[in-house]
């Protein structure tokens, strides 16, 4: 089923890419017809993958029963739990859509429409300047499949990057109000307000050599120091309880293959991609996040789940790095390496290491 879906975002990625669809076919004119054709690109894209997230059986995603339905739907959304402030948008959220229909199916299908809508339709609306069969690709591995099992977190991870839309308007304020909305679904939310610091600083060129390293080593100094600071007589008593939390048994180190796979091309288009966009300064900041947040989970267990709200970074940056190659025949070859660090990641992730358990895919059965 996985295979499908991802051969079929494939093909229809490079379809809307080239043009081949949509385009001249939609009945109506100028930026009508444009934005037309966005809409139906949305929408032909997303139906499958709607469908199949909603109907699958409940127990992929290992989250998904237990969690989800019987918790979250079953418990706080049917029942009416008592909820606090807390993270609390994704139980109101629940309720609204129980109102429209009330199943578990019907709030797991419009849950993944807005994820993959707010994604798709960037990608369409920039497939001038990226490659949509790779960030569809992607998407679907670094995304879509997470989505399965950490539902929640992957709305908020979709909200937070409609605050980084407001970025890339000169919007700040809005950006802000939007983060903070998205931290009431998932508290690791927060962690996006480090692209504020980006913004801020993009027209310095002084800061913008040193933010990088800034953004690299401060986590792990962070870690480092508090290992120090233990070592101090008012917590030696506690010294080996913290000690024991940092463990590279614990760090997720699976997770390192994904900004591994295209560091060594984003260190030679460094400079390239800024002068693509100015914006990709931001994303280059949060794709250089990944790598210490995934090592702060050694201290910090759960610091990881930081790294999925600079997925879409890394996304973006790979879908434009076949466009940053003059020569026709090694864009080829990057996008077609892209491609297969995609299939890559899915076995490495979810066949190998059974992540969340969503491998293999179990139709529906109830």
């Amino acid at each position: 089923m996985y295979l499908y879906l991802i051969g079929y975002l494939a093909v229809l990625g490079y379809f809307i890419k080239n043009n081949l669809i949509f385009h001249k076919r939609v009945l109506v004119s100028g930026k009508d017809r444009t934005k037309a054709a966005v809409f139906l690109g949305i929408l032909f894209v997303s139906i499958p993958l709607i469908y199949a997230f909603s109907m699958r059986d409940l127990s992929v995603g290992s989250d998904t029963n237990g969690v989800y339905y019987d918790i979250y739907y079953n418990g706080y959304v049917v029942n009416s739990w008592q909820e606090t402030l807390y993270e609390s948008l994704f139980i109101y959220f629940g309720r609204f859509v129980h109102k429209i229909y009330p199943t578990f199916r019907f709030f797991l299908g419009v849950s993944c429409a807005i994820i993959c809508a707010t994604f798709f339709s960037f990608f369409i609306k920039r497939k001038k300047e990226i490659n949509v069969v790779v960030a569809f690709c992607l998407f679907f591995v670094l995304i879509y499949l997470p989505s399965y099992n950490i539902l929640r977190q992957m709305l908020a991870v979709a909200v937070s990057f409609i605050g980084y839309l407001y970025l890339e308007k000169g919007r700040p304020a809005a950006a802000c109000f939007v983060f903070l909305l998205a931290s009431f679904l998932h508290v690791t939310a927060v962690v996006m307000f480090i692209y504020l610091i980006t913004y801020k600083f993009s027209d310095n060129e002084r800061a913008k050599r040193r933010l990088p390293y800034i953004f690299f080593c401060a986590p792990i100094i962070v870690v480092f120091s508090l290992q120090w600071l233990v070592k101090l007589p008012i917590f030696i008593k506690f010294q080996n309880q913290i000690d024991a939390l940092f463990d590279w048994n614990t760090v997720n180190i699976k997770f390192f293959a994904i900004p591994l796979l295209i560091l060594p091309l984003i260190l030679l288009n460094w400079k390239k991609l800024i002068l693509k966009n100015k914006y990709n300064y931001m994303h280059l900041c949060g794709y250089i996040f990944v790598f210490s947040t995934i090592l702060m989970s050694g201290y910090l267990w759960y610091a990881f789940r930081m790294m999925y709200y600079f997925l879409p970074s890394y996304i973006i940056l790979a879908a434009q790095l076949g466009n940053c190659c003059k020569k026709r025949i090694i864009k080829w070859f990057v996008n077609l390496y892209l491609m297969i660090c995609s299939l890559f990641l899915f076995y490495f992730l979810y066949v190998y290491f059974e992540v969340d358990g969503l491998y293999p895919y179990i139709s529906m059965r109830r």
